[in-house]
């Protein structure tokens, strides 16, 4: 290994260049203290890292991270373990004892650091002093790149066994270092300072080999797994179990030995007695003050020793017993005391009521609604129970939740009753208001989740613990281990299906790709197939069906949305209706499209009212399939979040038809196998999305995302990985067209909105739909007159009309300040509305410049037809009126 002496021209950027390679993949990143700040550097970009590190070293602590990261994150990101790109090498932490103040053992110095590296199986490639220990580095031969969830799990696994591997040999030895076997571990950069604890003192580096790498062959061999935990007896139950801390004054009160030995006993207490005393006031609130109160009155009172028993006391939470006093102490008054064999301690009672402990088997309280109702966990079943504080208190419904041996043994009753019931619910109810609100949003129910950057897979099997969400799972559900699937196959299968636009078969790809895993997406597309009868729609539906088993759930559309909602509740599993028509009931359909439109963001609660008139919040996150000869959707906020996909008419092609059947018997049974091969690919589809959405500028977001969201899962299905940059942009490319059509879509239902906001606007106790309209019937019937309300109302909004022309239709015009005052804090504003109108089916441009009256000029406008416009009601006021109440001409 190098000596120091020849350490001098190595720089920072050289050991991080060591550290990452040349050519590295992601991004690395340059962590400042106390700025908080991150910095990323692609691989081209060393003079950059260069300058500033120069730049920043003489106010800042500075760091190198491990792990390179997938992308360039925000400067107060450091980014995350699920978006690790290449794990450069492996590092322990050195801490020295003569530098920290702790109770840990460290080692003592650079020397006695320097005894275990001796003994290390692998010498390390670098060790860089820190100021306050080491840091020691092992360069690999070749980085772990992450591609696959798999791999980044496999690179979690190698550091965090290599860790404890390091820590066993500190242990060996007598010494401990802190577990940093985390993948995005950061590291000081020698040639920076060390500003923490006033001095700032140099990072040096003390060794260094770049040589020096090693294969994860050789890593592999020196790593063991964790050694089980040694196992203690069973800690007998303290009287002090269950309950907060206690009140000093309430057990002087209560108990007359302690009065006496806290108080005008204290000073000729003997040992026994002394310590006997503190083990209870060791459990009280302030008892270390209120220890060394009463024991300075002892003679033999010496403060270091007295603190000594007070923390060996504290220790053991082990408070004297009431036989205890009265059979060694004999303490008369033990017989005569009210809690005489009812308390094991006199610290109960100062205590309270017992707090509640749920164990294995009772109902976990989770916190309480605004309803003035609980919330609580039933662990055996695994559902969320509400509770009002009356069914708390009630013998009968506690039973129904745990059984009574679980309630007697902390709530025993007398009488030959089972146990306390009053007791039992005043200790949930305090336990609910500890945990304070219950969020109906933390709570998830079966399906396939993220959190935190790890994916949790919540069908039945043991979910970690540690997470911050309630994972529920009342039926489970069984999927298998095995992690493949013939994706080309069935990509085969859905081209022999005769799609309008071919391309949207990779659409449909992608939504099955994401059906599994809805629950790990922020953001979920739906999509529509419908075309003529017998183009293969319920096919279709029968096949995403069997893809999707045992997961989907699947129904025709005469379900309702209050079924649906009820039927999914906090599941992630994706719906699918077949024969969702438009000849259905109306409302019911849009009540369950306006579902959908919810589902696509599980961010913000839906809110439903229930029967007894109180809110219940719940988050709708599923992807949905409808299927139907006409498609339902009516609104921009629909088109934006569900695609339409057209199927035509096929061909009768027996050929094709008996492969069709033949495929559709293949994969009857593939949805578990579909499922968990998907499953094992959740944590791609975030950076396949991002991959697809930076070749796509230059839309409707919500569009944009729907689209790249579908081509990147529907590519992980296809090659189990993350696209390149390059693989996109040719994708991207070669699907504009459709990327087009779906826009027009989009476009289209937009005009529809912004004509609807503009007709429906409120004017003088109606709709200015209804002004153009009653103007339009006055014209056929008497001709253009200025004086009619209708006619004043038009022209001070700068609305034409011509009736009698080739181009019949009311105008609109750019600038027109009454229709921007319509528009305002609306997405048309600033002229955006005349953009949209024009995209609106029937609008036309005239051949030759409209007159409008008010601005007393002709000007180029966009035409509406008059059959857009409802029927003409009765006016509120008289004709001959030339104003009306509230509002009048030159708004």
């Amino acid at each position: 290994m190098i000596i120091i002496s020849a350490l001098q021209n190595v720089d920072p950027v050289g050991f991080v260049r060591a550290v990452h390679g040349d050519e590295f993949a992601g991004f690395q990143a340059l962590f400042s203290l106390p700025a908080k700040r991150t910095l990323f550097y692609g691989a081209s970009q060393w003079d950059t890292l260069a300058d500033d590190i120069e730049r920043l070293k003489g106010e800042n602590d500075l760091y190198g991270v491990i792990g390179t990261q997938r992308k360039r994150l925000p400067a107060r990101s450091r980014g995350g373990i699920a978006t690790v790109r290449q794990v450069s090498g492996l590092i322990v932490d050195v801490d020295f004892a003569s530098m920290k103040d702790s109770t840990k053992q460290y080692v003592a110095d650079a020397a006695a650091a320097a005894e275990i590296r001796q003994k290390l199986p692998l010498p390390p490639s670098a060790v860089v002093s820190t100021g306050n220990g080491e840091h020691w580095h092992w360069f690999l031969d070749r980085p772990l790149v992450i591609e696959r969830p798999d791999e980044l799990e496999a690179a979690k696994r190698v550091t965090a066994a290599f860790s404890r591997r390091i820590q066993a040999i500190f242990r060996e030895s007598g010494a401990e270092i802190d577990a940093v076997g985390d993948v995005t571990r950061a590291f000081r950069l020698p040639g920076t300072l060390n500003h923490k604890g006033g001095a700032k003192k140099p990072v040096v580096l003390l060794a260094f080999d770049p040589a020096k790498r090693y294969q994860l062959a050789d890593i592999e061999r020196i790593i063991t797994p964790p050694a089980a935990p040694p196992t203690r007896p069973a800690r007998k139950r303290r009287p002090s179990d269950g309950f907060g801390q206690a009140d000093h004054e309430a057990i002087r009160r209560g108990c007359s030995w302690y009065e006496c030995m806290t108080g005008d006993g204290a000073a000729t207490a003997s040992e026994p007695e002394w310590f006997a005393a503190v083990s209870i006031t060791a459990c009280c609130h302030d008892g270390e003050e209120i220890f060394h109160a009463y024991s300075a009155t002892h003679s033999g009172y010496d403060q270091s020793e007295a603190q000594k028993k007070f923390q060996r006391a504290v220790d053991a939470d082990a408070p004297r017993t009431c036989h205890s006093i009265e059979a060694n102490f004999g303490h008369e008054g033990c017989r005569a005391c009210p809690s005489h064999k009812r308390i094991k301690s006199p610290v109960q009672i100062g205590s309270g009521s017992r707090r509640y402990d749920p164990g294995e088997e009772g109902p976990i309280p989770l916190g309480y609604n605004r309803d003035g109702n609980f919330a609580l966990r039933d662990p055996v079943r695994n559902i969320i129970i509400p509770a009002s504080a009356q069914q708390l208190l009630s013998s009968q419904w506690l039973q129904g939740v745990a059984p009574s041996a679980f309630w007697g043994r902390q709530f025993p009753a007398e009488g030959g009753r089972p146990f306390n019931a009053i007791r039992a619910g005043e200790a949930l109810i305090a336990a609910c208001k500890q945990a304070g609100p219950f969020n109906p949003l933390m709570v998830r129910g079966r399906g396939i989740w993220i959190e935190g950057g790890e994916v949790v897979i919540n069908l039945g099997g043991p979910i970690r613990e540690g997470l911050k969400h309630q994972y529920l799972c009342f039926e489970p559900i069984l999927l298998p281990a095995e992690a493949t699937f013939e994706t080309n196959r069935l990509l085969g299968l859905l081209e022999q299906f005769r799609f309008r636009d071919a391309n949207n078969t990779k659409l449909l790809l992608g939504w099955l790709a994401i059906a599994p895993i809805c629950g790990v997406l922020a953001w979920r597309p739906h999509c529509f197939v419908y075309g003529p009868p017998k183009a293969g729609k319920s096919t279709l539906h029968g096949l995403a069906t069997a893809l999707l088993t045992p997961l989907v759930i699947s129904t025709t559309g005469d379900s309702s949305e209050a079924g649906i909602r009820q039927a999914v509740g906090p599941d992630s599993l994706p719906v699918i209706i077949d024969e969702f028509e438009s000849d259905q009931r109306r409302g019911k359909q849009q009540a369950i499209v306006m579902l959908a439109r919810s589902a696509s963001s599980g961010t913000t609660p839906i809110v439903r009212g229930t029967p007894d008139g109180k809110a219940m919040q719940f988050s709708l996150r599923t992807a949905f399939f409808f299927s139907g000869i006409n498609p339902l959707i009516h609104s921009p906020a629909d088109a934006s979040r569900i695609l339409l996909l057209e199927l035509i008419m096929h061909e009768n092609d027996q050929k094709s038809a008996r492969h069709i059947t033949s495929e559709l018997a293949h994969f009857a049974d593939a949805g578990p196998r579909w499922c968990a091969y998907m499953a094992s690919k959740a944590l791609l589809i975030a950076p396949a999305r991002e991959t697809f959405e930076g070749e796509m500028p230059g839309m409707d977001a919500r569009l944009r995302t729907n689209i790249a969201t579908l081509l990147g899962a529907g590519f992980v299905a296809l090659h189990g990985r993350v696209p390149t940059q390059d693989e996109a942009a040719v994708q991207v490319a070669d699907f504009a067209p459709t990327t087009a059509e779906h826009a027009e879509e989009v476009d289209r239902d937009d005009a529809s909105e912004a004509l609807h906001h503009l007709l429906a606007y409120p004017i003088g106790g109606t709709s200015l739909g209804q002004w153009i309209a009653r103007e339009h019937r006055d014209q056929l019937e008497n001709g253009d007159k200025d004086n009619r309300p209708s006619a004043q109302f038009l022209a001070s909004l700068d609305i034409a009309m011509n009736i009698g022309n080739e181009e019949p239709g009311f105008f609109l015009t750019k600038g027109a300040p009454g229709i921007e005052k319509i528009f305002k804090d609306t997405k048309w504003a600033d002229g955006a509305w005349l953009h949209a109108i024009r995209k609106f089916d029937g609008a036309f441009a005239p051949r030759n410049p409209v007159y409008f009256r008010s601005m007393k000029k002709k000007a180029r406008a966009v035409g509406i037809p008059f059959d857009i416009l409802p029927d003409p009601t009765e006016e509120p006021i008289k004709a001959e009126d030339n104003t009306i109440s509230g509002w009048r001409p030159g708004f």
